[in-house]
């Protein structure tokens, strides 16, 4: 999290990346680079990393990237260049609590002390999901009535021309994982993940332990 990254200006083959804002904070923390959602320095890690390894980590963990017809992995795929289920994003986020191990999603409850067949899949390592998670718990956040007992660590998201508002993260013993939009994709201006799905993010939250099962 104390890695300094450098959040300046970056063309790779061609393609610029920009921040939300359009603004640039030169060196700045991975940690607050993250909580401040930079894009900059993510298209900067996964350079470095290789794009390549990214989505093979992430297909080996069982989870499903889908490419636009046609295209090739590059490293826009760090900004939202490819496809993927808010499924696979919900139990992505489950390896952050979970000592960087997938929890597979459960559709209905199960009775106590059953357990689910599937073999967990590996993700992360335990520092890293640790690590993470503590950075996401430190962001600034949106108060519902949960979070006033209980710990959160939310990421937020807005995809380009507001077509989608995103938020997921874990509360308490859940992984919440919210998305907003039109089904056919067209642009809902102003409609951020923070101003929107976080905010039905912490209502879901405030529902589950209204009914005490936090």
């Amino acid at each position: 999290s104390q890695t300094i990254l450098h959040d300046t200006p970056k063309t790779y083959n061609g393609y610029t990346p920009s921040n939300f804002d359009k603004g640039y904070q030169g060196p700045v923390r991975a940690g607050e680079a993250l909580q401040k959602s930079l894009n900059i320095p993510a298209v900067s890690i996964i350079s470095e990393l290789g794009v390549d390894i990214f989505y093979q980590s992430w297909q080996e963990a069982g989870l499903v990237l889908k490419l636009p017809k046609n295209s090739n992995l590059n490293v826009g795929i760090a900004l939202g260049a490819v496809g993927t289920r808010l499924h696979d994003l919900v139990q992505a986020y489950s390896s952050l609590a979970n000592e960087g191990n997938i929890v597979p999603l459960i559709y209905e409850k199960l009775r106590p002390n059953v357990k689910t067949s599937r073999q967990l899949d590996k993700l992360l390592t335990r520092n890293s999901a640790e690590e993470i998670l503590e950075i996401l718990a430190s962001s600034e956040n949106i108060d519902g009535r949960a979070s006033r007992v209980i710990k959160s660590s939310f990421k937020t998201g807005t995809s380009y021309g507001y077509r989608d508002s995103w938020a997921i993260g874990i509360k308490g013993s859940y992984v919440i994982g919210v998305w907003a939009g039109r089904p056919d994709g067209t642009p809902v201006p102003g409609q951020t993940g923070r101003n929107v799905s976080l905010r039905l993010a912490n209502d879901i939250a405030d529902k589950l332990y209204s009914k005490k099962i936090i």
